[in-house]
């Protein structure tokens, strides 16, 4: 298995196509709302040149025990996979995939590394006016909450624990006069604030993670002890919206993370074969940055979006039943829909002169809210998480696919004319 760091864009070229004591926020500070995902009060501040497609980079994650490997190569940036077909006389042939990413990351690569090469250009954009949506793709039990959360200790913190301490070191070297804050591009003239929500997909419903317990029903509290209530997605005038769902200020670094923490323990999660912990739902933290110039009263707002996917189950290796089956049968079709809108956009722009397609984000509560983004509202990047055991070979391989085929669609990511946030 050959890795390395570095990383450099590429086309794709596939032919054919712990947890902390649970914190509550206060009422006060997360007040409900309808919060809309849709709209884009993209600020005129961004100086630096934004990919023209998404981005996709890919991650191994190290095999454990006496996991067989199936034969993966990776380089800088590419991953070739070789899988054992069987022939028509019986004997097994060999077929050879390549695929070229923006970046691959070997069993051994670090926290740090992902975040510097995939996710420090996000919040860079965030800062300087771009919304940007961050989501992590695969098989159940390939890393996919690692690489987003990541760990209790400070190096093995995630993508998004990282994003927040770049987010408040800046508006803090900002307030500070520091060197560091102009080289963040933030005007001293503004005053900012960051606010956020936070959301699980769970089947056909959408809950608040950061809903206080009590305030939460009775829907799955012989699990808990307590269950979300659930929220209405849904569209008008254009935009998608959630009702319902509450927004928390956070003043500080501190403040997040334990927020972030907190919803992430209410999160749905659950042993299903393959995974002592498996996530059974798609999070969705969506990061709000607002902008106060100086003279003015209601401010501008860009996103930072990070959602990790909960990850697609085959029934055979899981041997899922009951209820672990029928969450891994919504998960595998939110994932399928979103594969599908992705094709759609791609044959789109592929056949500018042909009969257009019309990508089914209706079709799941997932793709509802990516709309937005999948179709240029943003700058949007993929991490796609491979688990490099011999059994999941096939499955590897379609997550590749899917990967190559995100990373062909072009966005257009420039902001959209300012406007002014809700007054609350």
């Amino acid at each position: 298995l050959r890795t390395a760091p570095d990383l450099r864009r590429a086309r794709s070229r596939d032919g054919r196509t712990t947890m902390a004591e649970a914190l509550q926020p206060p009422d006060s500070e997360m007040p409900r709302r309808k919060l809309s995902f849709s709209d884009s009060d993209g600020l005129s501040t961004s100086t630096s040149a934004a990919p023209e497609r998404m981005q996709a980079f890919v991650r191994l994650r190290p095999l454990s025990g006496k996991e067989a490997r199936a034969t993966i190569a990776t380089t800088e940036t590419d991953c070739t996979i070789s899988l054992n077909k069987p022939s028509a006389q019986g004997y097994g042939t060999i077929e050879e995939h390549s695929f070229s990413f923006d970046g691959v990351f070997g069993p051994d690569a670090s926290q740090p590394e992902v975040y510097e090469a995939v996710m420090r250009p996000q919040v860079q954009a965030l800062l300087e006016g771009r919304d940007t949506l961050t989501f992590a793709y695969g098989i159940t039990n390939a890393g996919k909450t690692y690489t987003v959360q990541g760990g209790a200790a400070p190096e093995q913190r995630g993508v998004l624990p990282r994003a927040l301490c770049s987010i408040f070191g800046a508006l803090d070297a900002l307030r500070a006069g520091g060197e560091a804050a102009a080289g963040s591009r933030l005007d001293p003239s503004c005053s900012y604030k960051v606010a956020a929500s936070f959301l699980e997909i769970y089947g056909a419903e959408a809950h608040d993670l950061l809903a206080p317990a009590e305030k939460a029903g009775s829907w799955w509290q012989g699990i808990r002890g307590r269950g979300p209530v659930p929220l209405r997605i849904k569209e008008g005038g254009g935009k998608v919206s959630v009702d319902g769902l509450k927004e928390a200020v956070w003043a500080d670094l501190a403040e997040a993370l334990a927020a972030v923490e907190y919803g992430w323990a209410n999160r749905q999660s659950a042993s299903n074969g393959v995974n002592d912990v498996s996530s059974r739902s798609h999070a969705v933290l969506s990061i709000k940055l607002l902008v106060t110039p100086a003279g003015e009263s209601k401010p501008k707002v860009t996103r930072l979006t990070v959602v990790d996917l909960a990850g697609a189950e085959k029934q055979k290796l899981t041997q899922s039943s009951g209820e672990r089956l029928n969450e891994a049968n919504a998960i595998n079709k939110d994932l399928m829909v979103l594969g599908h809108c992705l094709r759609d956009l791609r044959w789109n722009q592929s056949h500018p002169k042909g009969t257009q397609r019309v990508p089914p984000y209706r079709n799941s509560r997932i793709t509802m809210l990516f709309r937005d983004f999948l179709s240029g509202s943003g700058q949007t990047v993929v991490i796609a998480a491979l688990n490099p055991r011999a059994i999941d070979a096939q499955s590897t391989l379609e997550t590749l696919r899917f990967a190559s085929v995100a990373q062909q669609i072009k966005t257009k990511p420039a902001p959209a004319p300012a406007k002014e946030a809700p007054a609350k």
